[in-house]
């Protein structure tokens, strides 16, 4: 139940041997599960240094596009709120899982690209030069730098 609330929120597969799921135990004896504390593992210079280089990248496109997946909407503690991406004043596109956090006439939202998607959404993905992926695990742009942040899968053996 932790791991399906925390991190990427999400399903979780549990995959028991059925000879596990038949042995005789011993409840008294097991241990409980107590979730191992989050720690930051990134360096906070070199995240830095990416970030000014993707900013830099953004302020030499001439055609930048954000594309925002469903990880926004986990992200995001409240969909009332404005983006954090609205400063950048850069187009937006969402995905089909996102295409209620703007409305259809807001000033930067273009569309959902794809194959059933908006002509405008697709020329403008495949147009770009400078493509900012948040929350979405791919995309396509024909020329474009491609900066994707997503969130880490979280993946466990037991």
């Amino acid at each position: 139940m932790h791991l399906a609330g925390s991190g990427r929120p999400g399903p979780v597969w549990i995959d028991i041997p059925l000879d596990v799921q038949s042995a005789v135990i011993d409840e008294s004896k097991l241990n409980g599960y107590a979730p191992a504390e989050q720690v930051d593992s990134g360096d906070r210079k070199q995240l830095e240094k990416q970030v000014g280089a993707a900013i830099d990248l953004l302020n030499r496109s001439e055609r930048p596009v954000i594309l925002a997946g469903n990880g926004v909407r986990l992200g995001q503690p409240s969909m009332n709120s404005s983006p954090c991406w609205m400063p950048l004043r850069v187009p937006v596109l969402t995905t089909w899982k996102t295409a209620d956090i703007l409305p259809d006439d807001h000033p930067f939202y273009i569309g959902r690209p794809g194959s059933v998607g908006q002509r405008a959404a697709n020329f403008a993905q495949q147009n770009s030069d400078w493509i900012l992926v948040l929350g979405h695990a791919s995309t396509w742009g024909r020329r474009a730098t491609i900066i994707a942040i997503l969130p880490q899968r979280q993946r466990r053996s037991l």
